[in-house]
Order: structure tokens, then C-alpha cells, then sequence
């Protein structure tokens, strides 16, 4: 496990230290606002990695299912054509 925190650690603070100056002179928030969210959304895929978790976190394809299910049979039932 302690060498999977050090990978992340490395990782990310590569990442951070070669961004850092590029997020300084962005005056632009959504994008900033975006880099947040990707970085948290990937710290939430790292989790199970580090503590080899037997807990299922949702992945994407459950998390697009989520989203996307209700609404796609809301679509289907719309489209459907009822046989004469």
C-alpha cells in the first residue's frame, strides 16, 4: 500500500508542479473550475487503488447508467409507434 500512496504522491505532484504556472495565469475560472473537477474525479478512481479496496466503487459504466438509464427509456417509449 505505502508504495501506491508514493506512486499517486509523485504523480500528482508532477502534475501539480507543471500546471501550477499555466493555472496562475488563467483568469478564466470555468477552466480552473474544470481542473478541479477532473483532478478530484481522478482522486476518486485512485482510492481503491491505494487501499486495494474489495468495496465496488461505482466505475464510469455505472455512473453513465445512472445518469442515463431513465432517460433513455423515456426516449425509447417516446419513439416507440404503437402497431395498428
Amino acid at each position: 500500500m505505502l508504495e501506491r500512496i508514493i506512486v499517486l504522491l509523485l504523480a500528482y505532484g508532477s502534475i501539480s508542479l507543471y500546471d501550477r504556472s499555466h493555472l496562475r495565469s488563467v483568469s478564466n475560472r470555468a477552466e480552473k473550475a474544470v481542473y478541479i473537477v477532473l483532478m478530484l474525479a481522478s482522486l476518486y478512481f485512485a482510492i481503491p487503488y491505494i487501499f486495494e479496496s474489495p468495496i465496488d466503487f461505482p466505475g464510469l459504466y455505472e455512473l453513465a447508467d445512472l445518469v442515463f438509464t431513465d432517460l433513455a427509456r423515456r426516449l425509447d417509449q417516446m419513439l416507440t409507434v404503437p402497431e395498428p
